[in-house]
């Protein structure tokens, strides 16, 4: 089982750096951390989220999420409000600019993933969702 596990380990590692290479887009002059990019997909699905939410679903400290967003703030990709029914309720939101990030990042990973994946036959890909979804739910 050991054997098994550390292959699967290292299996797992090469092919999450196999699809992360060259998948990069260019945030301004540097490339955006996949916590940014995490960030900003979490923020894409859940507009006006608080930041406790945001830093409860992302598993981060209060503290680095207020940095997180900060940062995401002035590369200009989210927004920061008050709420308006509380103000010590901060919410965050996708800007345009942050919207057409994230996409023009998932059109890329689309097309690497199909790259990647266009070699594994149909029945095996439908097995590793299924896996997938078993390890996310666990």
């Amino acid at each position: 089982m050991n054997d098994d596990l550390d292959a699967l380990i290292l299996l797992t590692t090469q092919l999450l750096h196999r699809l992360g290479q060259k998948s990069e887009v260019k945030a301004g002059h540097r490339a955006a951390t996949m916590l940014q990019v995490n960030s900003l997909i979490y923020l894409k699905n859940n507009p006006g989220v608080t930041m406790s939410d945001f830093s409860a679903n992302l598993s981060l400290s209060p503290s680095s999420a207020a940095q997180l967003a900060e940062r995401l703030n002035l590369i200009g990709y989210i927004k920061r409000s008050e709420d308006t029914k509380d103000r010590r309720t901060v919410r965050l939101a996708m800007t345009k600019k942050g919207t057409d990030y994230i996409e023009k990042i998932h059109r890329r990973m689309h097309k690497k993933f199909k790259r990647v994946f266009s070699k594994v036959p149909q029945k095996d890909i439908k097995e590793l969702i299924r896996i997938q979804k078993e390890l996310l739910n666990s």
